[in-house]
């Protein structure tokens, strides 16, 4: 009897760590098991934005799950809108009739895309790493920034109407 009990919480267990995988997820924590096809070659897809990211689980034994998801995320901000910067630095000096040249350059991306409905489309680990794959749908992104564009507008609106009015 107490065998039966010990089976009906491993196998509720084992259910409930299986709901809570995002919808479509793989996970293959089996270290013999080979990596999906999106881990070897990054998919395209016309349909959706994706970010595909990993993190060394000994580099980052703690939260090395949040840093490639963190890094998934702005794989996939910057197929949307990257800013690009760059300095360039030449610095010229005469010692004692000698003269001497430095140059150095520096380039910058960054992207300010904030995803609010991405979703987690696979995971795979082994013993030294953690790889996610996030994807977002273009047609809901853009949806996302036409809602978000028509609220701002009709914030402002409600203030020049205040302003306007004086109410």
């Amino acid at each position: 009897m107490r065998n039966l009990g010990i089976w009906i919480i491993t196998i509720i267990t084992l259910l409930g760590a299986a709901c809570n995988l995002p919808k479509g997820s793989t996970v293959v924590p089996n270290k013999n098991t080979p990596p999906p096809d999106w881990v070897l070659q990054h998919p395209t897809s016309s349909a959706y934005y994706i970010g595909i990211a990993v993190s060394n689980k000994k580099t980052n034994p703690v939260d090395y799950a949040s840093i490639a998801t963190k890094n998934a995320l702005n794989n996939m901000a910057s197929t949307v809108s990257v800013r690009i910067t760059g300095q360039s630095f030449l610095n010229t000096m005469e010692t004692n009739k000698v003269f001497s040249e430095d140059f150095s350059s520096s380039i910058n991306t960054s992207t300010d895309i904030v995803f609010d409905d991405y979703e987690t489309a696979g995971v795979y680990e082994n013993e030294n790493e953690y790889w996610i794959y996030v994807r977002i749908s273009k047609l809901a992104y853009q949806e996302q920034q036409a809602r978000k564009k028509n609220e701002i507008l009709q914030a402002a609106y409600a203030l020049y109407e205040r302003i306007v009015t004086g109410k």
